[in-house]
């Protein structure tokens, strides 16, 4: 598999987790400390489930937002052209 076929799918796992992330951060940002309940759970339970998947998806970023020819990391950059830190294309 050459390295633009490989950065595709790295940028594809980000699409798919990003739904997550954004829906765990909604649900942390919107929470309410003195309500007891939220969408009929626990609001204790709620915020600790959404915090744990936000903090698995930022750690899933962390671990495959990586040069696939480096093994790097590809930075803040949304669709980087070339790797910042070999100069590898990868689109």
């Amino acid at each position: 598999m050459d390295t633009k076929t490989k950065f595709k799918s790295i940028k594809t796992k980000q699409f798919i987790m990003l739904p997550f992330a954004v829906a765990s951060g909604v649900i942390l940002g919107s929470a309410e400390g003195s309500g007891e309940t939220m969408m009929g759970f626990q609001t204790m339970h709620v915020l600790i489930a959404a915090g744990t998947l936000l903090g698995a998806c930022v750690l899933y970023s962390i671990i495959n937002w990586k040069c696939p020819s480096c093994k790097k990391s590809l930075g803040k950059a949304f669709s980087p052209k070339f790797c910042q830190s070999c100069g590898t294309e990868l689109q």
